[in-house]
């Protein structure tokens, strides 16, 4: 187990690289790689699936049997991640953006989570920051299977959100216009779910969190910061154009905050714009 090196997956799992040169029926060594990580369980990496799901290649090569024993979770503010690693993958890198969700105030509010996964986002929203209702698209079976599992595992009441499998493109535009906030949690990018964004969010507006990777070009932290700022104004005004277009009217879209979420490549960073959407006031 010298020769192994690994990452932390979970509090009794850990990660090694796809080209540790060990046969994965070496029960032997992995179970020295277990006992010197203090682990029960041992996964070797793989790349993500090229299936439009994102889905995890990883095996099992170390642990317990049994129809859960892939099964890993995650504690990080308040919240219960857990997902079959085999099938799932898992977004560390995103931890301080589902942290600030989870400060987000939007008690009573009625959320549309547009790619809610394992519910990265929804379920913060739901435990910590007491959203009235969360309707949860998610088109990965697999994924939608661990959220639903997550709900439960965090103690939220099934009266307080609905999962809506499949394509969101199908199922979030026949809810009809009822999002104080909607969610839009996919990169590189969620362009393609911009236009259900439009159709949920309420007659009254409400609130988008547009993910995107962004590249900036080279520069100082000032110039990206700058760099950051134009493209969060940029997507306020494409998303006033497209509500204007579904809805028939001007809309005032504003970027009220860009957060940095993480590097994803040089010069290439994962970014979420927080666009305010209001419609004209009836006496302008």
């Amino acid at each position: 187990p010298e020769a192994a090196r690994w990452t932390r997956l979970g509090p009794d799992a850990v990660l090694v690289p796809a080209n540790t040169p060990v046969s994965d029926a070496d029960a032997v060594f992995w179970g020295r790689v277990a006992g010197a990580a203090r682990a029960r369980r041992v996964f070797r990496d793989a790349e993500v699936a090229a299936d439009g799901f994102r889905s995890s290649r990883r095996t099992l090569v170390h642990g317990p049997a049994g129809p859960d024993a892939a099964w890993v979770e995650i504690r990080e503010g308040g919240v219960v991640y857990g997902f079959d690693a085999t099938k799932t993958m898992f977004a560390k890198g995103n931890a301080a953006e589902r942290m600030r969700f989870g400060t987000l105030r939007c008690e009573a509010e009625v959320i549309v989570d547009l790619y809610a996964g394992i519910g990265y986002f929804a379920l913060p929203m739901l435990v910590r920051g007491k959203a009235a209702f969360v309707h949860c698209c998610e088109w990965a079976p697999p994924a939608a299977d661990a959220l639903k599992r997550n709900l439960e595992r965090n103690g939220v009441a099934a009266s307080r959100y609905a999962i809506h499998r499949g394509d969101n493109a199908a199922t979030a535009p026949p809810l009809g216009p009822i999002a104080d906030r909607v969610s839009l949690g996919l990169t590189p990018s969620s362009r393609a779910g911009w236009s259900a964004a439009c159709a949920v969010l309420k007659a009254r507006g409400g609130v988008l969190h547009v993910h995107e990777n962004v590249r900036v070009p080279p520069g100082s932290a000032a110039d990206d910061r700058a760099a950051f700022s134009e493209w969060g104004r940029g997507v306020a005004s494409e998303f006033s154009d497209l509500l204007r277009f579904r809805r028939g009217n001007r809309w005032v879209c504003e970027t009220a905050n860009v957060s940095r979420v993480k590097d994803y490549a040089p010069r290439v960073h994962h970014l979420v714009a927080d666009v305010v959407c209001r419609p004209p006031r009836a006496d302008a």
